[in-house]
Parts: C-alpha cells; sequence; structure tokens
C-alpha cells in the first residue's frame, strides 16, 4: 500500500476499521474514503511528496565494471551453491539415488562444480541406469561406449612353427 494511502487511513480513522475486514472489504473502503478526503478517483496517481533523485550515469568504464563486478559475485555464488550440491549428489548416490547418479554425472561430464572427468561420468550414467534412470539409459545410448583398442600381443604361432619336425633315426 502506498504511504499517502497509509497516512490518509491514519488521519481519517479508517485504518482500524479496514484492520479487520476482509481484504475485497477493506479495498473497497480504502477506496471510498480515498475518494471522500481526495474529491477524485480512487486510483489516482498520487504526487510523490519528495523527489526521486535521478538515476546516476555511467560512463561506458564503470558500466563495464559495474556488470563485471555482478558477474563475479553470481560466479562466486554459484560456486558455493555446487560446493553444497556435490556432496549432497554424492549422499544420494551412495543411498541408492538414480536421479542423484544422472544429475552428478552430468557434472562430471561437464565440469560443473567437480573436474570434468568422462570416466566417472559414464560410471555414473551406467549406475543411474542400472538404478531405473530413463535419463541415464538414453544418454548411455547417445554416447556408446568407445572400445579401446586391445594391448598387442603375442602374435599367433603360424602352423610351420607349430608342426614339429618328424625324428629323424
Amino acid at each position: 500500500m502506498k504511504p499517502a494511502a497509509l497516512s490518509l487511513l491514519a488521519a481519517t480513522g479508517l485504518w482500524a476499521v479496514t484492520s479487520t475486514l476482509a481484504p475485497a472489504q477493506s479495498i473497497g473502503r480504502i477506496r471510498q474514503s480515498i475518494n471522500n478526503a481526495t474529491g477524485g478517483a480512487a486510483g489516482a496517481p498520487v504526487k510523490p511528496q519528495y523527489p526521486t533523485p535521478a538515476a546516476p550515469t555511467l560512463t561506458p568504464e564503470q558500466a563495464a565494471a559495474v556488470k563485471a563486478a555482478q558477474l563475479k559475485r553470481q560466479q562466486e555464488a554459484a560456486a558455493a551453491a555446487d560446493a553444497k550440491v556435490v556432496p549432497f549428489l554424492k549422499e544420494r548416490v551412495e543411498g541408492g539415488s538414480a536421479d542423484a547418479a544422472c544429475d552428478l554425472a552430468k557434472r562430471y561430464e561437464t565440469g560443473k562444480g567437480v573436474a570434468a572427468d568422462a570416466k566417472e561420468a559414464r560410471r555414473l550414467y551406467q549406475l543411474g541406469a542400472d538404478r531405473g534412470s530413463e535419463e541415464a539409459k538414453t544418454w548411455l545410448k547417445e554416447h556408446p561406449a568407445t572400445v579401446a583398442p586391445a594391448a598387442p600381443t603375442k602374435p599367433a604361432p603360424t602352423p610351420a612353427a607349430v608342426s614339429k619336425p618328424a625324428d629323424k633315426k
């Protein structure tokens, strides 16, 4: 409620009456008392008692500095939130939550709040899928595992090397 309306209610003594009425009734009574006191329609703009100061104009350098400070505060707030969310998600994963496994996997995939780790992300997506998360199952279908090439082994022996020469007597 505007300060002018409050002072008018206090001056006319209607404050005690309006505070005991239902909201719709008190709005009607407030409008009526304002109309009676001002001789005009309720809702007409009221001139402020004190002029509002003009907003300061900033130079481009100052505006850039303000924007940079705001961005830094937002990043700090996000980092503080991440510091609380990651341990909470880890707890929920240990408790058996498929959704938490998927959420934590996204964080490991993107590096948000934790160091990016594709192997841990895949492990958590797999865990979420095993626990029934459709989102994790979809992610695993869209990101098939890449099979690392097998370590080099000794070449298979050729048939000539396998057969032993006949004993000569």
